[in-house]
């Protein structure tokens, strides 16, 4: 069995959008500045740690996933401990393109009424 070990990853930028890119668990401490990942032990084993300067608080939010999570799950949605609002979607990439597409379609009628 091959597993898939990229996934895609759509963070909340300052103008309010997202900015996808690239992660792997092999390429621990991302390229992009907005977040960091570093692989880590746990008492359970091994899991991937994802550090995120949020652009809704301002603060640095923290979050742990095992490598199992990490690697099979479709769609894993992070937010901001004290908004409550999305801040990142990570998974597999048609699904993280499909949930930004339906986000940007909402927002743009959002707009339209204000």
């Amino acid at each position: 069995m091959i597993t898939e070990t990229e996934r895609t990853v759509a963070l909340k930028n300052n103008i309010g959008g997202y900015d996808v890119s690239g992660i792997s668990v092999f390429k621990a401490g991302g390229s992009d500045v907005s977040y960091t990942v570093t692989r880590s032990k746990s008492k359970s084993g091994r899991s991937v740690t994802m550090k995120v300067r949020c652009p809704l608080c301002g603060g640095i939010h923290s979050y742990r996933y095992s490598l199992h999570e990490f690697c099979f799950r479709t769609l894993i949605v992070g937010g901001c401990e004290f908004t409550g609002l999305p801040l990142f979607y990570m998974g597999e990439k048609a699904r993280i393109q499909e949930k930004i597409s339906r986000i940007s379609k909402i927002e743009k009628k959002i707009c339209a009424y204000t």
